[in-house]
């Protein structure tokens, strides 16, 4: 008996139909993978400040972006030669389509390796003198303080004020910058600004102790040597029974009286509004520039105030 066979024209029709459902499953897969938007994160360390920038970026392009956005977090540790190499990889990736630099020197190394994919930036306090402003590729939000405000926080909780001592790292642009807008603003209502400069951190201890011990009022910058050694500080000032302010975050109850600065999570969140403009949109970078957000962030550590004696007006309540 003979066998049956197929016809030729079934064969041919059955091998047409499987090539056509592997080619949409591969154009399906590439389409998808080209709907991804991978976005590498540089941040310069770890810090509650730097924390809340990254999460308010994060959470924000989730929620306008949904699951075509996934991230890659590289903490350089403050680092000058982890910030280039991360930034270095971030540029050879070709999946990477663009960088989101949090601090002043992940926005340095980024825009120095990175010049056509667009570098989205936050915590950083001026863009000129970081080297980053005139970048074509560069867009966020910047974190400078408001001076008037943290002086008219410092009256209002310290009416008797007339110094404030000022701990900074002279080494870092970004405080020398604020340093000079502080000194101008105490200068402007009839107050004496003394600064108390280091280099490294541990210089610190001695600042401290001539700031206590000069200065009514102690203000510390956004600044990641003060930053890093806030424990410290704050806890020589409660002991000194001396007012301490700050400009950024740091955990409550540590010993600072007022916090008083830019919203991290807020700028966050206003530099993931940029990247979807950018994304999505098509805007270029060098046309939304760098922003700021409109309102500060004030907390005044209730615990503080009591162990100073310090009542909080109204206003703060």
């Amino acid at each position: 008996m003979q066998k049956s066979q197929v016809p030729l024209y079934i064969v041919s029709g059955m091998f047409f139909f499987i090539l056509c459902t592997l080619l949409f499953v591969l154009v399906k897969k590439h389409n998808q993978k080209s709907d991804a938007y991978k976005i590498g994160i540089l941040v310069t360390a770890t810090h509650p400040s730097l924390d809340a920038a990254v999460a308010g970026f994060q959470e924000e392009l989730k929620k306008v972006m949904g699951a075509s956005v996934v991230f890659i977090v590289k903490n350089i540790q403050g680092s000058v030669s982890n910030a280039h190499t991360v930034a270095q990889s971030f540029h050879a990736d070709p999946t990477v389509m663009g960088i989101y630099a949090v601090g002043t020197l992940a926005a340095q190394a980024a825009s120095q390796w990175e010049h056509e994919k667009p570098i989205f930036i936050a915590a950083v306090t001026d863009p000129g003198a970081a080297g980053i402003a005139d970048a074509p590729n560069v867009c966020g939000s910047v974190d400078t303080v408001d001076m008037v405000q943290v002086i008219s926080v410092i009256r209002a909780l310290v009416p008797s004020v007339r110094s404030i001592g000022i701990l900074f790292n002279s080494s870092e642009a970004n405080s020398q910058f604020l340093v000079k807008k502080m000194r101008a603003a105490v200068m402007n209502v009839g107050l004496i600004a003394q600064e108390y400069p280091v280099t490294q951190e541990s210089e610190i201890p001695v600042a401290t102790e001539h700031a206590i011990k000069n200065a009514d009022v102690l203000w510390a910058p956004t600044d990641n040597t003060v930053a890093s050694t806030i424990a410290f500080i704050a806890h020589k000032a409660v002991d000194a029974q001396k007012p301490l302010v700050i400009s950024f975050l740091a955990p409550a109850r540590l010993g600072w009286l007022a916090m008083v600065g830019v919203d991290y999570y807020a700028a966050g969140v206003m530099t993931a509004l940029c990247a979807y403009d950018v994304l999505k949109n098509e805007k270029s970078p060098s046309d939304i520039g760098f922003l700021r957000p409109k309102k500060d962030s004030v907390e005044i550590d209730k615990h503080t105030a009591a162990v100073l004696q310090i009542k909080i007006p109204a206003d703060f309540s």
